[in-house]
């Protein structure tokens, strides 16, 4: 669950965000394998995106907001 998003920085070939979530209700799927995930509580963390031709992609992530 997403709880919540901010821009920290960004321009046309990357960005930062500040994302707050956690894990609730999911399942790993696999070769006849369905397991419940645990749940978690919230975390904070520093995401780095960068744009690579169409798309973009995590450049790093940090636990925490960025110094």
């Amino acid at each position: 669950q997403r709880l919540s998003v901010g821009v920290l920085a960004h321009a046309r070939s990357a960005g930062t965000l500040l994302v707050t979530d956690r894990l609730a209700g999911g399942v790993a799927v696999g070769d006849g394998v369905r397991r419940s995930l645990p749940q978690d509580q919230a975390t904070t963390r520093t995401v780095r995106l960068r744009r690579v031709g169409d798309g973009w992609r995590v450049a790093w992530v940090r636990r925490g907001e960025a110094r």
